[in-house]
């Protein structure tokens, strides 16, 4: 299935671009779209517990089970906090 990863700020920096369309196999999780990228980006996340992730604009936890064409956002923490309110959304208006 395909995933289109979107990452902002010092995630945007570490990886060299902002926008990522990859393959997982079809059941795959938050967490395994990290491993993934960790293998082509070693300096991406050492500790996937600290990163927030947003599925089609709603956050989610490691273990959320992604479906083909979802959108996966990383976005860091704002001040070193972490956004644990499912409620929150995020937009973005900017093209890349």
């Amino acid at each position: 299935m395909r995933i289109h990863v979107r990452f902002f700020a010092s995630h945007k920096e570490r990886i060299g671009c902002s926008n990522l369309l990859l393959e997982l196999s079809e059941g795959s999780k938050i967490i395994n779209l990290i491993e993934k990228i960790n293998q082509t980006n070693p300096g991406f996340s050492k500790k996937p517990e600290s990163l927030v992730a947003a599925v089609n604009q709603e956050y989610q936890d490691l273990n959320f089970v992604l479906r083909d064409n979802d959108e996966v956002a990383f976005i860091p923490p704002v001040s070193g906090g972490m956004i644990n309110d499912k409620n929150f959304k995020y937009s973005c208006k900017c093209h890349v």
